[in-house]
C-alpha cells in the first residue's frame, strides 16, 4: 500500500480479497459458547457475487454487540495494537480467560504487469485460514505512589495461544489439507519446549536454518505477551518471516525455478498463453517441485498473514456505540471515506469532522476528501429527500511543520436553510457518520464493516429500505445488530441471526413458515416459545407493573 504525500491514506495496487467465514467464542462477555456463521463466505459465492450479510437480533444482554465487541478486538489484533483496556470486560465472569476463533475465505488473483488477471476466476488462487487466540488476565506491577508502600499490581489482558492454520481450495475441492503455520499453544507443554511453528524441522524452515533467526521468534513471543499483542502480526516477527523468505529465494535452485516460473507469468499477455507455458513448465518437473516447496513452505503462510494484517488495518471497520458517542455528544462525526482513484485502485481515509469548527487536511488528500464527501451528499439526498451536505472551501495554509493543509466545512441544507452539522438532528448525523461505510462495502469486495445498533436515529421504514438494497447488490460484507425489526420483514433469513437464552448455545437461526415473513415468525417464537432453543428470557406485563407500583410506594416493600 502506498500513502499520498505521507498521509494516512491507502491505495491497492493488488488483488486481495478476504471474507469472514465464521465466529467461535467461549466464555466472552456473557457466551460460554456460541458460533456465528457468515452467509455467502466462501471463495466461490464471491466470485459469484452474492452479497454476504449477518443482522443480529435478540434481547438486550444476549450477545449481540458482543460480536461486535469481538471484531473490534479482531481488528487491534490483526493490525499488531495492544489490547485496549476498554475490552476488560471481554472474559465471562468467573473464568479467567476467553478464547476467539475467526475462520476466514481469502482469495488473490495472478494479475500481469498490465494489471489483467492471467486465469480464469476458478482458478486463481484461495484459501480457507483459521485463526485463534485466548485472552486471559495478567497482573502487572506498577509504580506504587509512595515507597513507603509496596508496589502495586494491576490487572491487565494478555493474548495467548495464537494459532495460524490454513489450506488451499480449489473449485469445490481441497488442494493442499488444512495444516500449521504458528501455534504458540505448542510452546510449552508440560516441562517440554517445542517449537514455535510446531516442530524443529518447520522451525529450522521458518528461520532459515539460522540459529539466531528462531531465537528471535523466542523475544518476539515474550514481548508480544508482556505488550498484550499479537505475535503474528506483530511487524516485527513479519520481518523476520520475509528475512526467512529472501534466504530461501536467495538458494539457487529456488531462485532458477522461481525465477524461471515468475518470468512467465509476468510476460503472459492473455489466459490462453499463461496455462500454455505453465503446462510446458510442468514436464520441467525439477522447477515444478522446487516452485511448489517454495510456495507451501515459505511464500504462501507469509503472504496470509501480511494480508491477514492488511484485511485488520485497512479493510475491517467497526462502529460500536463509542464511536456513536461522539457523534452525539456534538464533537466529532467519525468517517472513513472511500473513492476511487484515476489509476483504478482505491482509498480510504479515515477522518473526524469537527461539528464546533473547520476540519483539515493536509494539501493533496484535499481533493480525494472532497470528492468522497460529495458522493456522500449524493446518496444522502436520495436517502433523505430534501436534504443534502454543503461542503465550503475556506482555503488552504501551512502547518506548524511547515506542510500545506486544507480547511473546510460541512453543513447540511434542507431547502433554502443551512444547518450547522452541531445543530442537526442526531439521526441526520447517524445516517452521514455511516453511510460512507456503506459505500465502501457497497462498491469494493474488500470491505468489511461491522455497526452496533445501526438502526440508532434512524426511520423504521428508511431502514427496510437500505437494508432491501444492501442484500440485493452489496459486494464487501456487512454486519450490524438492530433492536428494530423491520429488516426482518424485508430480509431473506439466511442473513439473520438471533440469539437464545442459552449461555452454551448463544446464537441460532430461525426460517420463516409459510407465507408469514420472519418478523412473525420471531414473534411467534417469543409469545409461544414454541423453540427449543428460546429466543427470549419471558417477561409478564403484570409483574412489571407491580415492581413499577412497588418502586413508588415504600408502604409495600419497594427497596431492595
Amino acid at each position: 500500500m502506498n500513502g499520498i504525500g505521507g498521509v494516512a491514506m491507502d491505495i491497492r495496487k493488488t488483488l486481495f480479497y478476504a471474507r469472514i467465514n465464521k465466529i467461535e467464542f467461549n466464555d466472552f462477555r456473557n457466551i460460554e459458547h456460541g458460533e456465528v456463521e457468515f452467509p455467502n463466505s466462501s471463495s466461490e459465492d464471491f466470485l459469484a457475487g452474492n452479497p454476504s450479510v449477518v443482522g443480529l437480533y435478540g434481547q438486550n444482554g444476549s450477545g449481540k454487540s458482543s460480536v461486535i465487541m469481538a471484531l473490534g478486538i479482531l481488528k487491534d489484533v490483526l493490525s499488531g495494537k495492544p489490547l485496549s483496556e476498554k475490552y476488560m470486560s471481554c472474559i465471562r465472569y468467573g473464568c479467567d480467560r476467553c478464547s476467539l476463533t475467526f475462520s476466514f475465505s481469502m482469495y488473490s488473483k495472478v494479475i500481469n504487469n498490465n494489471g489483467e488477471s492471467v486465469l480464469n476466476d476458478e482458478d486463481n488462487a484461495c484459501y480457507n485460514v483459521f485463526y485463534s487466540f485466548d485472552i486471559a488476565y495478567r497482573n502487572e506491577e506498577i509504580d506504587s505512589p509512595s515507597t513507603d508502600f509496596a508496589p502495586v499490581k494491576k490487572k491487565v489482558l494478555t493474548i495467548e495461544n495464537e494459532a495460524l492454520k490454513y489450506r488451499f481450495v480449489g473449485q469445490g475441492k481441497t488442494i493442499v489439507p488444512k495444516q500449521t503455520f504458528i501455534d504458540t499453544s505448542s510452546v510449552v507443554s508440560g516441562k517440554k519446549m517445542r517449537s514455535v511453528f510446531g516442530s524443529k524441522q518447520k522451525e529450522e524452515v521458518y528461520s532459515g536454518f539460522d540459529e539466531e533467526i528462531a531465537r528471535q521468534y523466542y523475544e518476539l513471543l515474550a514481548v508480544s505477551k508482556a505488550k498484550s499483542q499479537s505475535f503474528i502480526f506483530s511487524l516485527k516477527t513479519i520481518s523476520l518471516l520475509e528475512k526467512t523468505y529472501d534466504g530461501i529465494l536467495q538458494k539457487e535452485e529456488i531462485n532458477k525455478s522461481v525465477s524461471t516460473i515468475l518470468s512467465a507469468m509476468d510476460s503472459a499477455e492473455s489466459r490462453e498463453e499463461y496455462a500454455d507455458r505453465f503446462g510446458e513448465l510442468v514436464e520441467t518437473s525439477d522447477d515444478v517441485m522446487a516452485f511448489t516447496f517454495f510456495l507451501s513452505v515459505s511464500a504462501i503462510p507469509i503472504y496470509l498473514v501480511k494480508n491477514l494484517r492488511l484485511f485488520g488495518t485497512t479493510y475491517l471497520h467497526v462502529i460500536d456505540t463509542v464511536t456513536t458517542g461522539l457523534t452525539n455528544i456534538n464533537t466529532q462525526l467519525p468517517l472513513l471515506l472511500w473513492g476511487q482513484v484515476p489509476n483504478g485502485g482505491v482509498f480510504n481515509y479515515r477522518i473526524s469532522l469537527q461539528m464546533d469548527g473547520p476540519t483539515h487536511v493536509s494539501e493533496k488528500t484535499f481533493p480525494y476528501v472532497e470528492r468522497s464527501l460529495r458522493r456522500v451528499s449524493g446518496v444522502l439526498e436520495k436517502i433523505v429527500p430534501g436534504v443534502k451536505l454543503v461542503f465550503t472551501d475556506l482555503g488552504k495554509t501551512l502547518s506548524a511543520d511547515n506542510e500545506e493543509e486544507h480547511y473546510f466545512d460541512i453543513s447540511s441544507c434542507r431547502g433554502n436553510t443551512i444547518i450547522p452539522l452541531k445543530f442537526e438532528s442526531d439521526g441526520i448525523r447517524r445516517i452521514v457518520s455511516i453511510l460512507s461505510l456503506l459505500i465502501a462495502a457497497y462498491n469494493d469486495a474488500s470491505f468489511t464493516v461491522a455497526i452496533d445498533e445501526i438502526d440508532s436515529g434512524i426511520f423504521e421504514y428508511l431502514l427496510g429500505e437500505l437494508f432491501s438494497v444492501m442484500v440485493e447488490s452489496v459486494k464487501g460484507q456487512l454486519i450490524f445488530t438492530s433492536h428494530n425489526l423491520r429488516p426482518l420483514e424485508v430480509m431473506p433469513s439466511k442473513y439473520l441471526c438471533f440469539t437464545t437464552t442459552d449461555p452454551e448455545k448463544r446464537f441460532t437461526k430461525i426460517a420463516s413458515r409459510g407465507n408469514s415473513n420472519l418478523r412473525d415468525t420471531y414473534f411467534r417464537s417469543i409469545v409461544l416459545g414454541t423453540r427449543k432453543d428460546s429466543v427470549y428470557e419471558s417477561t409478564d406485563k403484570y409483574e412489571i407493573a407491580l415492581a413499577f407500583y412497588k418502586a413508588g410506594h415504600d408502604d409495600v416493600g419497594g427497596d431492595l
